[in-house]
């Protein structure tokens, strides 16, 4: 039997990073198998979290979570964490390999993977639970009724990041995005925030991933416009490309332009100096960039999560996709803002499959 939308939603009003553990009841007559999905190419770090939950439940810790009253667990939990390498027939292969193996799919990050991905599950009645997925459009239920997430969609953020450009009387904006259904999601999401607070998008423009020319065509209409601040919506294989191109029009915070950057990139100079062609050369190009996205655990709460996270890694039982757990910790810099939510979403997931069954 699978979960429904009701039975996510309760759990997820429930089962959350928490300092202080509640306890759940274990049904030894039942198991639960869940399908992991996230993507090498962006971080081992979700990866991670998503073994952890699993750990965490097989050994009944419940440090970071509260459940509710009476909460039972199957007596097995288990999950097959596969890289999407953030590609959508990855993760529509995935869910075709497990059929009606698994009784839900935790995952993926992109919004591009996650809506073809809950598609094909869909035909064996398995539910999809993203950490990561932000695109509005996942949210139709007549096109996804079996996609659910634990991360907020982008018309919250964008609305916080379309305040934060009338707060800073920044009323005259430009727009680049990829074209895929977060870019475009996410712009149209940041054009009707913005129209709510007096912010105009002045100009919008769309390009490849992954293609220089069209890259470089979309720096072109921002220049073109004359604007002076700019919405980044890219992910950070792209970045280079667009710092390139940005810096040969005038473009760059250093050359007067401000540039605001959401959950794609998150931390760009924490995320793609390390990484960079030449982390001088990145260093300043990003200077002066604005970020907006979700970072949903501080203070005690994101202390404990690393305390414990550390804890795991240290038993170096596993690793994620061929990477030892004890290598992961080397460089170790913190969990990144989506693991917490990957972390929720094995919980969420296990707690509501337990429950029907």
């Amino acid at each position: 039997m699978r979960f429904s939308a009701g039975l996510l939603l309760s759990a997820l009003l429930l089962a959350c990073i928490h300092v202080g553990g509640t306890s759940f009841t274990i049904d030894s007559g039942c198991s639960v198998h869940l399908g992991l999905l996230s993507r090498s190419t962006k971080s081992l770090y979700q990866g991670l979290a998503g073994q952890m939950a699993l750990h965490h439940i097989s050994t009944q810790n419940t440090a970071l979570v509260t459940l509710p009253e009476g909460a039972v667990m199957c007596g097995s939990v288990t999950g097959d964490l596969r890289d999407t390498l953030g590609l959508p027939l990855e993760g529509i292969k995935a869910a075709l390999d497990w059929q009606g193996s698994v009784d839900a799919i935790v995952g993926a990050s992109k919004s591009s993977v996650s809506g073809p991905t809950s598609l094909a599950a869909q035909i064996f009645g398995v539910p999809v639970v993203s950490y990561a997925s932000t695109s509005a459009s996942l949210s139709n239920k007549v096109s996804y009724p079996m996609f659910h997430r634990t991360v907020p969609p982008d018309a919250i953020a964008a609305s916080v990041m379309a305040r934060m450009c009338a707060e800073f009387n920044f009323t005259r904006v430009g727009v680049i995005y990829l074209s895929d259904s977060y870019g475009s999601g996410y712009a149209n999401d940041f054009t009707t925030a913005g129209s709510e607070f007096g912010v105009s998008v002045v100009t919008s423009s769309k390009y490849i991933p992954g293609d220089a020319g069209s890259i470089r065509s979309a720096v072109t209409g921002l220049a073109d416009a004359q604007v002076r601040v700019i919405v980044c919506i890219a992910f950070s294989s792209d970045l280079q490309g667009i710092l390139d191109a940005a810096e040969e029009f005038g473009l760059l915070g250093s050359q007067g332009v401000s540039w605001i950057t959401p959950d794609g990139i998150g931390d760009p100079e924490g995320t793609f100096i390390a990484t960079a062609r030449d982390p001088e050369q990145a260093r300043r190009q990003l200077s002066g960039w604005l970020s907006v996205y979700v970072r949903p655990l501080h203070g005690v709460a994101q202390q404990a999560f690393e305390a414990q996270g550390a804890a795991y890694r240290a038993l170096n039982s596993s690793s994620v996709y061929g990477t030892p757990h004890a290598d992961i910790s080397v460089g170790w810099k913190g969990f990144d803002a989506y693991s917490s939510l990957a972390y929720d979403a094995v919980w969420l997931a296990a707690l509501s499959a337990s429950k029907v069954k």
